[in-house]
């Protein structure tokens, strides 16, 4: 948390996204409190557990499309995504299409796939693995700045994409 904490302290914004955050950083009014920023202006766009470093990470690419922008995230092997209290059944629904969150975000995860149904409920969902990689596409809000900070893998914290990023 500690690299998030400042990653958010160094690089402030309008709003603040956050790719790849450890599982225990995933209250945004926690993390906005200890960094001194308003909490309303911190998304969490996805969590992930395991590791912290892996020479052979690849960084998000994230490009901007139009008023979107367009973010693949391919986790290391080390690591995976975590949906804490999302039903399985909804986060199925990116595996071949797209799962919307509200207006500013849709996510796809392209590798994803149910691993076991319901033993009563044939059609029930028992487990998922959703791969490792998250294709997203961010409509930020258009009178707003934003920066998108992610975990680097290779560097072991946060760091800042995006025009308005200051020496990361």
């Amino acid at each position: 948390m500690k690299s998030l904490v400042d990653s958010l302290q160094r690089h402030q914004d309008d709003v603040v996204y956050v790719l790849n955050s450890a599982r225990s950083d995933a209250a945004p009014s926690s993390i906005a409190s200890l960094a001194g920023v308003p909490s309303e202006e911190l998304i969490i766009l996805s969590e992930v557990q395991g590791c912290l470093n892996d020479s052979r990470a690849d960084r998000p690419m994230v490009q901007q499309v139009g008023n979107a922008v367009h973010i693949v995230s391919v986790l290391p092997g080390c690591a995976s995504y975590e949906f804490s209290g999302v039903p399985l059944s909804t986060i199925a629904q990116a595996f071949r299409g797209v799962l919307s969150r509200g207006h500013f975000v849709t996510y796809s995860l392209p590798e994803g796939h149910v691993t076991e149904y319901g033993s009563v409920a044939k059609s029930a969902i028992a487990s998922i693995d959703p791969g490792k990689k998250l294709d997203l596409n961010l409509r930020p809000e258009e009178l707003k700045s934003y920066i998108i900070l992610y975990y680097d893998w290779v560097n072991g914290k946060f760091m800042c994409a995006g025009a308005s990023c200051a020496g990361d």
